[in-house]
């Protein structure tokens, strides 16, 4: 049985319900028909994000994360954004790197380099100049065209790797180095901090956690700063719990790191010092306890554990399969994918991410009736998994993740296609206030729907005042954020009364939205005459 505990959403997710509402630096407008192949997806604790070959993005789940727009939940994905290159997923927010070089994030302002108490529903742009992004749970970061690094959210053990571990979160960008060409962030449970990768040319370095040696120092010391690890690598992978391994570009594999079931070095102890374990590989891939070598001759070895209630350990690289094409590894369960096209997996299934219809531990790869060509998943969540299969994808799991048209607190056992909701890319124009009418008082400049921002004055003589917000819109919905209080009603209409003293003033803003996921924000800043 697990011992380990689950990540933590309460705190978080409780400061979000009344954070500021981030507005857009600029808003897609186009809209794409579902065309193309999903290249790439992405799962977060309570949302998801899949890019197709068309540069289309479409995003899902609880509306705080999913950056669709709306205060109702994405049961179904939403296309957010077109002309995207990538897409990384985080815990609580999205980041994504258009064919422009822009990048633009959504959902928690934390590791959106906003701050703690921000938040963005939709969209918003971060940086220019870019050409590689990265996301870990609870950071991000942007690799500059001139080979610059920047990173910015969560500090944890250094994880930013900006030469400190102080400041849990930061504003804005902070320079980690310079010559990089690739970087790589790993997912941990929250609030450990996170190890990161970064590549000059084929020289890995790292910084960040180093509880169990997985920066492969020799250490088991945190660093803020980038430490070289070693040369000639092609590839770096890791798992939540500090198992990682290197290929090489000469085909070997070397790992270091620890976990509860070894590193394929013999045993099972923690080795913060790189070793060379197998010779031949193509691909390697760790999780939570399991590492997986596909070999050139396409056969399959493994080191660690197949689930948690396995019997057998494997403390040295083992062959268990042949004819395999290749190898995906997840927080704490994994497939791989045979030549002929059928699905093998094992691990937890706790939600029914294994789509094997049990929602017990598979304790040996077991194949699954449905062949796919590959597997998307995320090590930092154990939720959810997506195959590809053709054009389709395919989501199994938790129903607050897999898109599959609920979002209620039941599973999926067995991968069902998901539909993915053409032309409803946000619009700000569309979800707009009909009226907006102060009890006292007079509104600067005088309301027009196509207005969001507007100071009420009031006399001296008045400690109170009610501002009433309609819309039209018979699916509208309004809601207020007030000194961060949150009020929502589906009502066509909705008020709220600001007490005020002489001389001062507050902040109020109205959020309208429909039923088709469109949002706008209006400011009002209400001043009492001294």
């Amino acid at each position: 049985m697990k011992t380990r505990g689950r990540k933590s959403l309460s705190i978080t997710i409780a400061t979000l319900l009344g954070a500021v509402v981030l507005a857009p630096l600029g808003a897609a407008t186009d809209a794409t028909a579902v065309t193309g192949t999903v290249v790439k997806a992405g799962l977060g604790s309570l949302h998801g994000a899949a890019l197709f070959s068309t540069g289309a993005l479409f995003s899902w789940g609880n509306h705080m994360y999913a950056g669709t727009g709306s205060s109702e939940n994405a049961a179904k994905p939403v296309l957010v954004a077109t002309s995207v290159a990538d897409v990384a997923v985080g815990s609580m927010h999205t980041i994504f790197l258009k064919t422009d070089g822009t990048v633009w994030g959504y959902g928690w302002g934390g590791p959106l380099g906003k701050g703690e108490d921000a938040h963005a529903n939709y969209p918003i742009q971060l940086a220019t100049s870019v050409k590689k992004i990265a996301a870990g749970n609870y950071t991000s970061f942007i690799l500059k065209t001139n080979g610059v690094l920047y990173a910015t959210g969560d500090n944890t053990a250094g994880a930013l790797g900006i030469g400190k571990a102080a400041g849990k979160f930061f504003t804005g960008w902070k320079k980690v180095g310079s010559g990089f060409t690739d970087i790589i962030a790993t997912a941990e449970l929250a609030g450990d901090g996170e190890t990161v990768f970064a590549m000059k040319g084929t020289t890995l370095y790292a910084w960040g956690l180093n509880s169990y040696g997985q920066i492969g120092d020799g250490t088991k010391v945190n660093r803020t700063k980038p430490v070289l690890v070693m040369k000639g690598v092609k590839k770096v992978s890791k798992g939540s719990y500090g198992s990682t391994a290197a290929l090489l570009t000469n085909g070997d594999v070397y790992t270091w790191g620890g976990a509860f079931y070894g590193v394929g070095q013999g045993d099972d102890k923690n080795h913060p010092t790189p070793a060379l374990v197998l010779s031949g590989v193509k691909d390697v891939e760790v999780d939570y306890g399991l590492i997986q070598y596909l070999k050139t001759d396409g056969s399959l070895w493994v080191s660690g554990k197949i689930s948690l209630d396995a019997e057998t350990r494997y403390y040295s690289p083992t062959q268990i399969d042949t004819l395999v094409a290749s190898i995906v590894g997840c927080e704490d369960f994994r497939f791989y994918f045979k030549v002929d096209g059928s699905v093998y997996v094992s691990g937890d299934s706790l939600f029914g991410q294994t789509g094997s219809g049990s929602k017990k531990e598979l304790t040996s790869f077991t194949k699954l009736s449905r062949k796919a060509s590959t597997a998307f998943c995320s090590k930092g969540d154990d939720s959810a998994s997506f195959l590809k299969v053709d054009k389709g994808l395919y989501a199994a799991g938790h129903n607050w993740v897999t898109g599959l048209g609920k979002y209620e607190p039941t599973n999926t056992r067995t991968f069902k296609k998901m539909t993915f909701v053409k032309n409803a890319i946000y619009d700000p124009p569309v979800a707009t206030l009909s009226a907006l009418k102060p009890s006292v008082g007079k509104l600067s400049p005088s309301f027009a729907p196509g207005k969001h921002k507007y100071t009420l004055t009031i006399p001296a003589n008045k400690s109170s005042v009610k501002i009433t917000a309609a819309t039209l819109d018979p699916s509208g919905r309004i809601e207020i954020d007030l000194f961060y209080t949150y009020q929502s009603s589906k009502a066509k209409k909705n008020s709220i009364t600001i007490k005020l003293d002489k001389g001062d003033s507050q902040t109020v803003n109205f959020i309208v939205s429909n039923a088709d996921g469109y949002i706008h924000k209006y400011d009002v800043k209400v001043v009492r005459q001294k």
